[in-house]
């Protein structure tokens, strides 16, 4: 084994040991992701499959989760759902990415123009924090106070709006920074 390969295991193994939780956290993800790749082969049972004599069965050899009022597998429907979980999780950090990328450095742009606040290295973290405070704001606004998927929609609204704000602050410094070192 070259002394780069070690070097990198006892690297990971070290900040392993320096926070074991984010640890934790990585080995979460990494089976979170075997399931959503793997499903087909991992599921012991067609999700959708319906079979009502075994409705509202609990855990057992046959339905480790047990089956839902329809019968299904709730074991394999949670393997499957992985998938969805994963593919709208990517979109909305991708459709953050772009749109914060975008508006960004056109916001930049309209306010060294007319500068209505002077850019400033203590402007960042003051971005930053408007960021987050309108991502925790929007997720308070549309609480869970009712148990037909709000929550759902709350959390996913907060993590596209602190994910958009994170990406946006970062344009607009870029776009800032640019335009101070090459003039315009």
């Amino acid at each position: 084994m070259s002394t780069a390969a070690i070097s990198l295991r006892h690297r990971i193994a070290g900040n392993a040991r320096h926070n074991p939780l984010a640890a934790i956290g990585v080995v979460l993800i990494l089976i979170f992701l075997t399931f959503a790749l793997f499903a087909p082969w991992i599921a012991p049972q067609d999700p959708a499959a319906i079979n009502l004599p075994d409705r509202l069965n609990s855990a057992s050899r046959a339905h480790w989760f047990g089956t839902d009022e329809l019968g299904r597998d709730i074991l394999s429907r949670v393997i499957y759902g992985a998938r969805i979980s994963m593919l709208v999780g990517a979109s909305v950090v991708a459709t953050s990415l772009v749109l914060g990328l975008i508006i960004g450095p056109l916001v930049a742009i309209a306010i060294l123009r007319r500068p209505l606040i002077q850019p400033s290295p203590a402007l960042a973290p003051t971005l930053i924090l408007a960021g987050l405070a309108v991502g925790v704001g929007a997720g308070l606004a549309g609480g869970c106070t009712s148990g037909h998927g709000v929550c759902g929609v709350s959390r996913l609204s907060r993590r596209s709006i602190v994910a958009t704000g994170v990406f946006m602050t970062v344009g607009f410094l870029t776009a800032s920074v640019l335009r101070h070192t090459f003039g315009a």
